[in-house]
């Protein structure tokens, strides 16, 4: 029986027993949306969305006519009714396994510091794709990572892991620069193992560059940190 695997992490692909199959943009476009999804998706939804400028019925001809070819190169890669679409059971999606990753990591009541490959850069999805249903969930899966790892940079310190508690606030901070929750787990890091001139270094260092670069200023949540080392 063969095996269906769709990449969207790192890029869009498609393998059938590791032997890789090419499909057009507009197939590509489909079978990703498709993907994306934890539900089956309406045909309008599915359609409206890949052609925004079309009118409704021509959009829905477009998706049919993309169907049709998707069948004829991958008969199992999709399931489609009179009404809506779904990947078939033989396939799998990197995506959704790495957010299963997330899910398993986040229930866990003991820490795991080995998390550097969430943030990895072949986890950023379909890269170079800029329709505005790929870039909302870009982010909102950029952001699920990022908050998995500062989540357990918390748990590492409950558990007196300082070290590694550092080291993985260190990976999330060089994945983000600028974001003020990633920069809060690495100054709490560095405070609870004792590192006060650290913490210090660094939040002067965050201090400028959002000044520098958004003209603003660390959260109070940050500067609160920093007074109880100054005081």
């Amino acid at each position: 029986m063969e095996r269906i695997r769709v990449q969207l992490l790192g890029g869009f692909a498609i393998a059938i027993d590791e032997a890789a199959v090419h499909l057009s943009n507009a197939a590509e476009r489909v079978i990703a949306f498709v993907a994306l999804q934890s539900t089956p998706q309406r045909r309008e939804q599915v359609a409206f969305t890949l052609w925004p400028d079309h009118v409704d019925q021509r959009a829905l001809a477009n998706l049919r006519s993309v169907l049709w070819r998707v069948r004829t190169r991958i008969d199992s890669l999709l399931e489609a009714d009179h009404a809506y679409l779904r990947l078939g059971s033989r396939v799998s999606v990197d995506y959704r396994a790495k957010l299963r990753e997330c899910e398993d990591v986040r229930a866990r009541e003991t820490p795991d510091a080995d998390l550097t490959a969430l943030i990895h850069h072949d986890t950023e999805l379909l890269p170079g794709w800029y329709e505005d249903w790929v870039i909302d969930e870009r982010e909102w899966f950029r952001n699920r990572l990022l908050t998995t790892c500062e989540a357990q940079c918390r748990l590492l310190r409950e558990h007196g892991d300082l070290a590694q508690a550092v080291d993985l606030a260190f990976d999330v901070v060089t994945a983000e620069p600028l974001r003020d929750t990633a920069y809060q787990e690495l100054l709490e890091s560095l405070i609870a193992a004792g590192n006060h001139a650290d913490a210090m270094r660094h939040y002067e260092r965050y201090r400028r560059r959002l000044n520098d670069e958004w003209g603003v200023r660390p959260s109070p949540a940050i500067t609160g940190l920093i007074e109880t080392i100054r005081s």
